[in-house]
């Protein structure tokens, strides 16, 4: 179902830099899953304002998903008064997955869907999954902690919302390595089919 934030009753805590949100109706605890929705973007609002992002929807992924966040983005290009082309990448929707693939009726805790968010967002500078792409990443994680430490969210945000650094960045290294593991074995693989389709 969407909901439109000029709909929506305000309250403090909840909404930031999306406009709209949708949750699935199929699934139980509908109003659950828009609270979360809506406290996740008020909890990355201070980051989004500094980067200039705004992203008309936010949306609940099933759960059945194989990913736990997807984000749309399309390339816009602008030419500048040289006549020089210049593109950025602007996020269309970001859809996070709130419940537990074992049970729809168990929502995922708000540092793990932060987590996905800050990840979804990190493909706004960097669109593929490499060493830039976690490093921008965990300077948003950092950035967040701090804002939280500093009470820029007027102290309606505990630490226990935000991922833990330490672990997040151990995750973060883990994730990488096996990336770039995988993509070196393909690109090996496919240098080898082409030494032996040559000779």
């Amino acid at each position: 179902m969407l909901h439109k934030l000029t709909h929506l009753q305000p309250k403090p805590g909840l909404d930031g830099s999306f406009s709209s949100y949708h949750t699935r109706s199929r699934y139980p605890q509908e109003s659950q899953a828009l609270h979360l929705l809506r406290r996740c973007a008020y909890i990355v609002s201070p980051l989004m304002r500094r980067y200039g992002w705004t992203i008309p929807f936010l949306s609940e992924l099933s759960p059945s998903s194989s990913c736990h966040g997807k984000n749309y983005i399309v390339k816009e290009y602008t030419r500048n008064r040289f006549g020089l082309s210049t593109s950025t990448n602007v996020s269309l929707k970001i859809e996070l997955c709130l419940r537990d693939v074992d049970n729809p009726t168990r929502f995922l805790p708000t540092h793990c869907l932060i987590q996905t968010l800050l990840h979804e967002l990190a493909h706004l500078r960097h669109g593929a999954h490499f060493f830039a792409f976690y490093g921008f990443n965990a300077m948003l994680l950092d950035e967040l902690v701090e804002d939280v430490g500093r009470g820029e969210l007027r102290r309606t945000v505990a630490m226990k919302e935000v991922p833990d650094c330490v672990e997040r960045r151990k995750d973060m290294l883990r994730t990488m390595r096996h990336e770039v593991e995988s993509k070196a074995a393909r690109w090996f693989g496919l240098q080898r089919k082409k030494n032996r389709r040559r000779a």
